[in-house]
């Protein structure tokens, strides 16, 4: 508290920062590898969390857990092979991310930049591919273009779909190229 009290330039603590500044005996215990399953951990860390079924799902392909994590492993490698219809479904009303980078240009920058983020917060909630959506959101934040700037505000759709989406699970030197 003394740290915190001399960051303000002050010898002690105000009354109203002290009960922050105190430490607490309920701290906050990580589960042991004993309290969180095989399938658990993998689906959690290769999505956006786990939904209501992806445990079941998950374990209905193998009956031995580590080959049915392998084989969720391997078909979240290979998305394309994977049936996404639902998610499909739902994107189908953003139709301007599928334009070309000249027809872009005829949409209105706030339009493009509320369909790319709709779209993604869709596919992280109902893609069946959710390692490539992961992924997606990775790439997108290290290959960062701000699409306030220029035309960016338009561009951005395409860089989208056809550079950080086209090589999210690809290589990165082709994608490197690609940017």
């Amino acid at each position: 508290s003394l740290a915190a009290a001399s960051a303000l330039a002050c010898d002690e603590a105000p009354p109203q920062l002290a009960s922050l500044l105190t430490p607490t005996t309920d701290l906050v215990v990580p589960p042991t590898t004993d309290d969180v399953d095989l399938v658990s951990h993998v689906v959690g860390r290769l999505s956006f969390g786990p939904g209501p079924r992806d445990h079941a799902r998950v374990r209905s392909l193998d009956a031995d857990v580590d080959r049915a994590v392998e084989r969720y492993v391997d078909a979240q490698l290979a998305p394309e092979a994977v049936d996404d219809t639902p998610a499909d479904a739902r994107l189908r009303r953003y139709g301007e991310l599928e334009e070309s980078a000249g027809e872009l240009y005829e949409y209105k920058e706030q339009v493009l930049l509320a369909s790319l983020t709709s779209a993604a917060i869709l596919r992280a909630r109902y893609s069946e591919r959710q390692l490539h959506a992961v992924m997606v959101d990775f790439w997108t934040d290290h290959f960062n273009i701000d699409s306030g700037k220029g035309d960016c505000r338009w561009l951005k759709v395409a860089d989208d779909r056809d550079v950080i989406r086209a090589h999210a699970l690809g290589s990165f030197p082709g994608m490197l190229r690609a940017s």
